[in-house]
């Protein structure tokens, strides 16, 4: 809490997965003082999301919407997907996982 006030996490959101990459990904987020970043789920390429988890960034791919892009974008290991289609997202969660507390 600050002041009182809940905390506020800061987020980048991209398109351009490869821009982060290059640009180096940690000192361009650093430099920002952003806590997370939200990428197109095409644009999440695991190498970028795992130097982002090494330094604590949070990593959300957001809309795929079907099950193959639902798919691919959990094969990232992202913290979090964003999707128009949830039960979808869900169920492609629980079959990997059927115990994963993070889905009810």
């Amino acid at each position: 809490m600050l002041g009182g006030q809940p905390d506020v996490c800061t987020n980048l959101i991209s398109y351009g997965g490869l821009a982060l990459q290059a640009a180096g990904l940690v000192p361009f987020e650093e430099a920002l003082g952003v806590d997370g970043i939200h990428l197109k789920h095409y644009a999440g390429i695991k190498n970028i999301i795992e130097r982002a988890h090494d330094r604590g960034i949070h990593v959300l791919l957001w809309t795929p919407d079907s099950q193959g892009s639902i798919e691919r974008a959990l094969d990232k290991n992202p913290h979090g997907v964003i999707s128009n289609r949830t039960n979808l997202l869900k169920e492609r969660i629980l079959a990997r996982d059927p115990d994963n507390p993070s889905v009810s």
